[in-house]
């Protein structure tokens, strides 16, 4: 995958902005920060609703776009239940195929705080993907399991967190001419409280499709957000495909919106 020199520029400016910060936003108060990180800390178990809309321009040729509602449900600080079903609009740009749109994989995710000591915290759980897409073209012909695991450091000094993630996706059934899931999604995303609700996130993914010989590929977003009062925020989230020309997770380049509404 090969970028151009302008797309190179504007994401290097980005990620500077991000990674460095504007001393006007800094956060100057530790309870703006606890404010924030409380709200949207992963590890942070809170009843919510997200709606997200994301284009992905394909290395394949042509894009995909995903309407996305999600609802996490907290039972207990920690214990949540996330669920979600994307609505998805396919067009491959290719002659003799065309464009579809219809409702994508439902997946539900469970997860469990089983550390959490201030400074850092662990959380562990399982995510299962369902075949339930309403065309072939929409999702991935596959029922997979993924346990994952992902922690949270904190860095006082820099208002900042760091969240190491690592997830195993795995098929257990479905189409049997449709290829398997299979890979490793790490990840080792960087919150930055910077004040007044304003917040940004530097977010690496790097995939290992263990059937194609473990040939990676990354993803590189970056996510720049605001809590508009202390239930509703919005958030842009642009990202670049980095590496791996043959891995089919990664994309030429991504634009996600969207905004959550926390409960309580």
């Amino acid at each position: 995958m090969l970028l151009d020199s302008a797309t190179v520029r504007v994401l290097a400016c980005f990620l500077a902005a991000a990674c460095a910060g504007f001393p006007a936003l800094a956060a100057d108060e530790e309870g703006d920060v606890d404010e924030v990180t409380n709200r949207i800390s992963p590890t942070r178990f809170r009843s919510r609703l997200a709606i997200r809309n994301e284009y992905q321009d394909e290395q394949r040729g042509g894009y995909t776009n995903f309407l996305v509602p999600r609802l996490a449900y907290a039972f207990r600080p920690d214990v949540a239940l996330r669920i979600e079903i994307p609505f998805v609009a396919v067009d491959p740009d290719t002659p003799g195929r065309d464009s579809k749109t219809g409702f994508g994989n439902f997946s539900a995710r469970l997860s469990w705080r089983m550390a959490d000591k201030g400074a850092y915290a662990l959380v562990i759980g399982g995510e299962l993907i369902l075949d339930t897409a309403t065309d072939d073209a929409l999702g991935s012909g596959k029922d997979v399991v993924s346990p994952f695991a992902f922690a949270s450091i904190r860095m006082p000094q820099f208002s900042s967190f760091l969240f190491p993630y690592v997830q195993y996706y795995s098929t257990v059934s479905g189409d049997d001419a449709r290829p398997d899931v299979h890979y490793t999604l790490l990840r080792s995303a960087l919150l930055t409280i910077w004040g007044d609700g304003f917040y940004s996130v530097v977010d690496p993914h790097l995939y290992v499709n263990h059937g194609q010989g473990g040939e990676p590929g990354m993803n590189l977003e970056v996510e720049a957000g605001r809590f508009l009062n202390p239930q509703t925020m919005l958030y842009l989230r642009p990202g670049v495909g980095a590496f791996g020309d043959n891995v089919p997770q990664v994309y030429n380049w991504n634009f996600e919106v969207g905004f959550r509404y926390f409960f309580e």
